[in-house]
């Protein structure tokens, strides 16, 4: 799955850590940056999208159901 370009810094800032203990055997130490950057991956995803196409349909900038629009 695609990474947001935003999301890089982040994934970076907790994985260069995380690969630094391991190479040094610091696995425990290593293991909450690990759960870190997992999380900035999730996060930071950026999946293909395929709205349906039809007529007269409003769609959300995000995931999720358009409950109420208007002012």
């Amino acid at each position: 799955v695609p990474i947001d370009r935003s999301g890089v810094p982040f994934v970076a800032a907790a994985a260069v850590p995380a690969v630094a203990l391991v190479a040094l055997d610091f696995l425990w130490w290593a293991l909450p940056f690990v759960i870190v950057s997992g999380f900035f991956l999730f996060f930071f995803r950026d999946p293909p999208r395929h709205p349906p196409r039809a007529r007269g349909l409003v769609l959300a900038p995000a995931d999720g159901r358009v409950l109420v629009a208007g002012e």
